[in-house]
């Protein structure tokens, strides 16, 4: 296995794993937070595709995050609301994550195993090269899955193994 499929697998393992919890989870439930000043499942999905979105264009493709857009409600230092109209839907935000991982597949796809030492150019002094970049979509994705086995937790859900 190269370091591509390698990256290409964790960042499937760890999508299914969000997604095995968050379809537990009803919509009328997706502002309930881990924690009391914590996030909730309307802001980290919406996160995780802003984030992904812009990872990949920002650090790789040098192009602007072409969902910007929601960067106000769940970037990286926006405030969390509880007002569900302030997210898309749960329904929605799926659908984006869905389509920004397929566009990040797609991109990683076209890229040869020797493509991930490329440089980042311009990033965070800890991911110098494309590979560490990609590395970083399921590692940030686990790190959120956290909070939603949290708050699947909090809504009464029995743990799985």
């Amino acid at each position: 296995m190269d370091a591509k499929q390698f990256v290409i697998g964790q960042m499937q393992m760890v999508r299914n794993m969000l997604l095995e919890w968050v379809k537990d989870i009803p919509d009328q439930q997706i502002t309930t937070r881990a924690v009391d000043d914590g996030v909730h499942l309307a802001w980290i999905l919406s996160h995780l595709a802003w984030s992904e979105a812009g990872t990949v264009n920002k650090f790789i493709r040098e192009a602007q995050n072409p969902l910007r857009h929601l960067g106000k409600s769940c970037g990286m230092h926006s405030t969390v609301v509880d007002e569900p109209s302030a997210y898309p839907s749960k329904a929605e935000a799926l659908a984006t994550l869905e389509e920004v991982r397929a566009d990040s597949l797609k991109f990683l796809d076209s890229l040869s195993p020797a493509d991930l030492d490329n440089p980042v150019k311009a990033g965070p002094p800890q991911f110098k090269t494309w590979g560490s970049i990609f590395a970083l979509i399921p590692a940030h994705e686990a790190h959120h899955n956290g909070q939603v086995s949290v708050i699947w937790r909090k809504l009464g859900h029995e743990p799985r193994i």
